[in-house]
């Protein structure tokens, strides 16, 4: 398991973007995004969250697999785009898990 910053890099070389493309894409100041790569910022929103998963192609809950000792903070309270945005994640994935159910996949 990985700690929040060494997953971010993970996925953002893996995509093969830079720390740059990434923060344009999001609308933030690069350094902002190296603070979180580098650990310093954990508190991250979650509409970025939902963004990085798109940038990336992965899935919200990827960014779950972390060290008991890391503490990420998802600020959704109050934020109703966000919690629209959770479901419409939430029925796709369960939509691909049923598929991937009756093609015997899973």
């Amino acid at each position: 398991m990985k700690g929040l910053g060494s997953m971010l890099k993970h996925h953002r070389k893996a995509a093969k973007i830079s720390q740059q493309g990434v923060a344009d894409s999001l609308g933030i100041d690069v350094s902002s995004y190296r603070r979180w790569e580098h650990g310093d910022i954990t508190d991250i929103k979650f509409g970025y969250i939902l963004q990085l998963s798109e940038l990336y192609g992965i899935t919200p809950n990827d960014f779950t697999d972390l060290t008991p000792t890391t503490s990420v903070q998802l600020n959704i309270s109050g934020d109703r785009n966000a919690v629209k945005e959770i479901r419409q994640i939430l029925a796709r994935i369960s939509k691909n898990h049923d598929l991937a159910y009756n093609r015997g996949e899973v």
